[in-house]
């Protein structure tokens, strides 16, 4: 089902004096997300079907004019910086090895023209190009590998990869990670694979924030993948966040789960201004909206965002211990550390994690379903806790997850 946007009950006083044509009163600019590093466009940015690529030299080849996004590390974004954007085709993204989710910071209005494509979507079971997984939206997660003879099954990536728990096999979509405002984003997590059939993947996660308008005639999409059978699950829903002095257009934002309406596998939408929101399209799910005062716009990204990571393992048979990197690949490709499989205690460390949250571990291995994942972070102090599991063996994947 396709939801009309919503109506904004709360009207701040201070705007229902109308903007003047050309007025604006949201400046998404912000210091702290690359700024040096990923210069604005020298003029319109025109965008035909075409992939946007990450500029892995950043100020070295970023120049004014050439479209690339500027990975930044503390903040997990690729930022794309433009002065205006109008898009006539389909337009996809090129993965970064991280796997960060996308932001773009414009300048003036933003015209997705229609029959234009903003495409985040994960890839269906059936795609697989390249190698054994689907490949994700950027900010999504990898769908489960296409398993082994004797696995028969393989878990989906991500903090929600399905099957998690007593639960489905599909993989979870954003909104069981994210407020309904997405102060940050992330994607869907991936679904389970099995024998001969990989899982499909999740979407991906997108803000555009433009000081102008942004108009919607065509479509944005981090739908997730779909899935081939009831085994090959399909790939939970991503997320977009649009926030502008003015929304307008007739267009689709489209951040479901693959395949069918699922609750589990629902992504997110946000739409956030300051003027007058016209869009008369629809958005799946049903879309947050926020009317905000000038003054009290929202922040794009946090100064200062929560951060966790996995800091090292400490092999407990060896007494190994293998220090990890603070900005490591996403998913199974690349090794990280050549741990043994079995008993072996994770070291987690985190900043500006909110007191009250839970911080778990999850360990998703290459073939075969998650066993006893996540595992709790009971000793947790705030800044730091350990937790003792029993790895798999072949490679697997680690995340922590506050929530």
């Amino acid at each position: 089902m396709c939801f009309p946007r919503q109506i904004v009950l709360l009207v701040p006083a201070l705007l229902l004096t109308a903007l003047l044509s050309g007025q604006t009163c949201y400046s998404p600019a912000v210091s702290h997300l690359g700024s040096d590093g990923s210069p604005p466009s020298s003029g319109l940015i025109d965008l035909a079907a075409t992939t946007l690529e990450v500029d892995t030299f950043a100020e070295l080849a970023n120049v004014p004019g050439n479209g690339s996004g500027v990975y930044v590390k503390d903040a997990w974004l690729v930022v794309f910086r433009y002065t205006a954007v109008t898009l006539t085709g389909s337009l996809s993204f090129a993965p970064h090895p991280s796997g960060a989710p996308v932001m773009w910071i414009v300048a003036g209005d933003v015209l997705l023209m229609p029959g234009s494509i903003l495409d985040l979507r994960g890839e269906d079971c059936a795609q697989v190009s390249p190698g054994p997984w689907s490949q994700p939206g950027p900010g999504g997660f990898a769908g489960g590998q296409q398993a082994c003879p004797g696995f028969g099954q393989a878990s989906g990536l991500g903090p929600g990869g399905g099957p998690n728990p007593g639960g489905p096999a599909a993989g979870k979509g954003a909104e069981e990670f994210t407020e309904p405002g997405l102060p940050l984003l992330i994607g869907g997590s991936g679904g389970r694979g099995t024998e001969g059939l990989p899982g499909a993947a999740g979407g991906g996660a997108i803000c555009i924030a433009a000081s102008g308008t942004i108009t919607i005639d065509g479509a944005i999409t981090a739908r997730g993948g779909s899935s081939c059978n009831s085994n090959a699950t399909q790939g939970g829903g991503g997320a977009v966040k649009l926030l502008a002095t003015n929304i307008a257009g007739s267009g689709e934002v489209d951040a479901q789960g693959g395949g069918v309406a699922s609750f589990v596998s629902r992504g997110r939408v946000h739409i956030g201004y300051c003027g007058a929101n016209t869009f008369t399209g629809c958005t799946e799910p049903a879309a947050s909206v926020d009317l905000f005062a000038a003054a009290t716009a929202p922040t794009l990204f946090p100064v200062q965002p929560p951060m966790l990571r996995v800091t090292q393992i400490e092999s407990l048979s060896s007494g190994q211990v293998y220090l990890l990197s603070d900005d490591p690949d996403a998913g199974l490709d690349t090794i990280e550390a050549p741990v043994a499989a079995g008993e072996s205690l994770i070291h987690v460390e985190g900043v500006n994690i909110p007191a009250g949250l839970s911080v778990e571990v999850r360990v998703t291995a290459r073939q075969g379903l998650n066993t006893g994942s996540p595992f709790p972070v009971t000793n947790w102090n705030g800044s730091s806790g350990t937790v003792q599991v029993t790895l798999p063996d072949g490679r697997f994947e680690i995340q922590a997850v506050a929530r």
